[in-house]
């Protein structure tokens, strides 16, 4: 039975003499001691010592003892055996340290327990020093990492951290894109055919990847905010030109996003379209495919027109609200380009679609935006003002899903866990700008975070999504290697 004794801070008993073995024993530490004579080493005084680094515990005693270490997740427990427990006041000891906010003894059988309650599990090292010396270091700032090869050319690596502000949980994924059977492309979330919504595993396993993340930023329906394309189809175009991962055969890159949308009418000529699949705002021309849904879903607001295109001609024109037609589009303007496509696209009129890239695209399949962008040759560079990033976004703490580029090409995918301080309180975007630089990334991009973050790999979600359970999104940043078999 376990009785709940004090802590002494400072005081003065009566001395016994030193125990003259040393008793090695791991996960234990000892002092000095001998099991030939009966415990009765007493506690002259214990010093806490707290720092952003850590935490210290120096302990005076008249002798030996013996030191195991119980804890579990709930506190550092350290079993002294051959401390007298009978001389120890009976009170607990509050200390400064938020993250060992108390320390107490309690009694099991003939031994007294230390126990520190922490907020999450910390290293510990006890170190003996001379014969009747004991130091305690618990470290609040370390990182535990394991790596391993999941399959050639894709390298996992786990690390739990601690800092001075609390835990992290960060999940990286090196993956080489030129590795044989290596793909990386983005993928949607399955819809009919249109946009929706589905959790990150889902999309992998019917995708048959290996690993996954959550991708672009996204809106009602699951509509992606920002230039997405996937397999050379542009499914989305760009907002506030925010930055993008660029994929092609010639490697990851990142790049501000950007696109271009023309119309082509009768006659040579052509207008610029300002969105694809996304809202429509004043003097704005927005086409909308398939994939946005049966309907433009627009409002008659001042001046505006629409023109459904099949087949290569205008079927049927009105203010707002067109259906979209199997394999072709609607055209969608207000204000004054809504009078001039009136004029311009009678029903019946043959009209075309064709976007285009810019040179730094060329060869590219899938685009994928999110923003803002953490590094820029190797340095911190946030984009966090120039492409309109909100408060929900930009400020404070939170889980992160971001992208990097090594200087040899290698693609970095990374997850951190957030919003739960027992485990993992999340980053800031300078923060994760400074992770992505540890990791060796020369350009890194920050993606959909929150609680969209999720990290996928092997069947498994390894991270602890902040909602407790997975969101579902819009679409997922996949992975695929031909030299394993994805699951379950």
């Amino acid at each position: 039975m376990r009785i709940a004794l004090g802590l002494l801070l400072a005081g003065t008993l009566t001395a016994t003499p030193a125990y003259s073995q040393v008793l090695p024993a791991a996960p234990s530490v000892g002092l000095p001691a001998s099991s030939s004579v009966a415990p009765a080493t007493t506690l002259l005084g214990l010093r806490v010592e707290t720092a952003p680094e850590g935490v210290t515990l120096k302990l005076e005693l008249t002798g030996g003892v013996l030191v195991k270490d119980e804890s579990d997740a709930s506190a550092c427990r350290l079993r002294l055996v051959g401390l007298s427990p009978y001389q120890l006041p009976l009170f607990s000891q509050p200390t400064t340290d938020k993250i060992l906010p108390e320390l107490r003894w309690e009694q099991d059988g003939a031994d007294p327990i230390l126990v520190m309650p922490w907020k999450y599990r910390l290293p510990l090292h006890v170190i003996p020093e001379g014969t009747t010396r004991l130091t305690v270091l618990l470290d609040k700032v370390f990182t535990e990492a394991s790596d391993r090869t999941v399959a050639p050319g894709l390298r996992y690596r786990f690390m739990r951290r601690g800092t001075p502000d609390g835990p992290l949980s960060i999940h990286v994924l090196a993956v080489n894109p030129k590795a044989p059977g290596i793909r990386i492309a983005p993928a949607l979330a399955e819809n009919k055919g249109r946009f929706g919504l589905e959790p990150v595993s889902r999309i992998a396993q019917r995708q048959g990847a290996i690993a996954a993340v959550n991708g672009a930023y996204f809106g009602r329906g699951g509509m992606p905010l920002g230039l997405l394309m996937i397999r050379g189809e542009l499914l989305t175009g760009p907002i506030y030109a925010r930055t993008a991962l660029v994929l092609g055969a010639a490697g990851p890159v990142i790049e501000r996003s950007a696109t271009a949308a023309m119309l082509e009418l009768p006659g040579g000529q052509s207008v610029e379209v300002d969105g694809v699949n996304q809202p429509r705002w004043d003097e704005q021309i927005v086409l909308y495919t398939e994939r946005y849904g049966e309907r433009t879903r627009t409002e008659a607001k001042g001046r505006s027109f629409e023109a459904a295109v099949q087949n290569g001609r205008v079927i049927a024109v009105g203010s707002a609200d067109l259906p979209i037609p199997p394999g072709g589009f609607v055209v969608s303007a207000m204000g004054g380009s809504a009078d001039w496509l009136e004029r311009a696209l009678p029903v019946g009129t043959a009209v075309a679609m064709k976007s285009t890239l810019p040179d730094v695209y060329e060869g590219v399949e899938h685009v994928i935006a999110g923003g803002p962008r953490l590094l820029e040759g190797g340095s911190p560079k946030l984009t966090t003002e120039a492409e309109r990033f909100q408060a929900d976004v930009a400020k404070g703490r939170a889980p992160r899903t971001a992208v990097g580029i090594t200087p040899s090409g290698e693609l970095l995918v990374v997850a951190v866990d957030g919003r739960d301080p027992k485990a993992s309180m999340g980053l800031t975007l300078p923060e994760l700008a400074s992770l992505m630089q540890e990791l060796g990334a020369k350009d890194a991009l920050n993606l959909d975070g929150g609680g969209s973050t999720t990290f996928y790999l092997e069947g498994k979600t390894l991270n602890h999504p902040s909602d407790g359970v997975e969101r579902s999104v819009s679409n997922a940043l996949c992975i695929w290697s031909d030299a394993v078999q994805a699951g379950p």
